[in-house]
C-alpha cells in the first residue's frame, strides 16, 4: 500500500474511494516512462556496497557497475507503460482485465 499511495501522491495513479473504488492510471500509459517510475520507486541502485568499501577509491569495478546501472536505466527510459502493455502476451487476460 505504501508504493500505491506514493504513486497516487506523485500522479502516476489515482485512487477512487467507496464500494466500487480502487486505483487506476492517472495519465495515459504512453506518458508513463518505465525508467522514471523505476527511479522514483527505487532509492538506491548500488549493486554492491561501494560506498562503505575501504578500497572503492582504487577499485576499477565501481565505474563498471555505475556504467551498468546507467545502461539499465537507459534501456528502461526507452519504454513507456504502453510499450510494456503492447508486449503483454495475455497478461491482462490472466488478471481478467477488460481493455475495451
Amino acid at each position: 500500500m505504501k508504493v500505491i499511495n506514493d504513486l497516487v501522491r506523485t500522479g502516476y495513479l489515482a485512487s477512487v474511494r467507496g464500494r466500487r473504488g480502487g486505483v487506476r492510471l492517472a495519465m495515459p500509459p504512453q506518458e508513463i516512462c518505465i525508467g522514471a517510475v523505476m527511479r522514483h520507486t527505487e532509492q538506491d541502485f548500488d549493486l554492491v556496497g561501494c560506498s562503505t568499501c575501504l578500497v572503492a577509491s582504487a577499485c576499477g569495478l565501481t565505474s563498471v557497475l555505475e556504467e551498468a546501472v546507467a545502461a539499465f536505466l537507459g534501456v528502461l527510459d526507452r519504454y513507456t507503460l504502453a510499450d510494456v502493455l503492447a508486449r503483454r502476451g495475455g497478461f491482462l487476460d490472466l488478471l481478467n482485465v477488460d481493455t475495451e
